[in-house]
């Protein structure tokens, strides 16, 4: 694979719009979703490990709630394990060794790597515990 080293930069926005042009498909596509249900749901764990018997709840404490667990939706950073995991595929895509083989991890290999100059003397250190 082939990579050219960009001299501008584009701005994220375009950036991202061009990559969405190549891939085609549609921009709007849902790839995750929360719904009332979900929020439910969740709720419903709640009342169940405390114990909370949900005729002992007044509506106005039902919806606050309710209310709490979709404000909690708000806070969720989802770029995060996106983020993870393109790190994990940049990793084992761009910065690969000629030694590293097919499935290996970056991590893996460095280690290996380290194993033959240092011997293997810290992995017997290992059992000595």
């Amino acid at each position: 694979m082939n990579i050219t080293i960009l001299t501008t930069f584009p701005g994220p926005s375009d950036l991202a719009q061009e990559i969405l042009e190549r891939l085609g498909g549609d921009p709007a596509e849902v790839i995750y979703s929360l719904n009332r249900q979900d929020i439910a749901n969740t709720l419903a764990e709640k009342l169940l490990e405390g114990e909370v018997d949900l005729d002992s709840l007044s509506i106005p404490d039902l919806e606050s709630l309710f209310q709490a667990g979709k404000e909690g939706t708000e806070e969720i950073d989802w770029q995060m394990p996106i983020r993870i995991r393109l790190d994990q595929v940049w990793d084992e895509q761009f910065y690969r060794s000629p030694d590293t083989e097919p499935g290996e991890s970056v991590l893996v290999e460095e280690s290996e790597n380290a194993a033959q100059i240092e011997g293997d003397h810290w992995l017997e250190s290992a059992y000595d515990e």
